[in-house]
């Protein structure tokens, strides 16, 4: 069984992937209107939960680092320079914490 931190980091970038694609359906299906809907605000409120949890929660196993990884090649985190810089900070620091033996394996 994964480690809860596993499952938190590889859950924030699979919902990071849904809520992008859902967010540009809506800017497609609404336009401009798209960001004063109720739905479209609830979407980027999980967002921005997401990318918290990939800034603050530490990797410390392959899959872990893998979706932070993955989630700094979304074009809108890509985009979003400040987030991606937090979240590219945070991937740098676990793998400096890594032990050199996970490495080797």
């Amino acid at each position: 069984m994964p480690a809860l931190e596993t499952v938190l980091l590889v859950n924030a970038a699979n919902e990071m992937r849904a809520i992008d694609q859902a967010l540009e359906d809506l800017h497609r299906k609404y336009d401009d209107d798209a960001d004063s809907r109720e739905d479209y605000l609830t979407l980027a409120g999980r967002r921005l939960e997401n990318i918290a949890t990939l800034i603050t929660v530490p990797a410390s196993s392959m899959a872990g680092l893998k979706a932070k990884a993955s989630a700094l090649r979304l074009r809108s985190m890509i985009e979003d320079w400040d987030e991606h810089q937090q979240i590219a900070v945070s991937l740098a620091d676990d793998l400096v914490r890594l032990d050199e033996r996970a490495v080797q394996s």
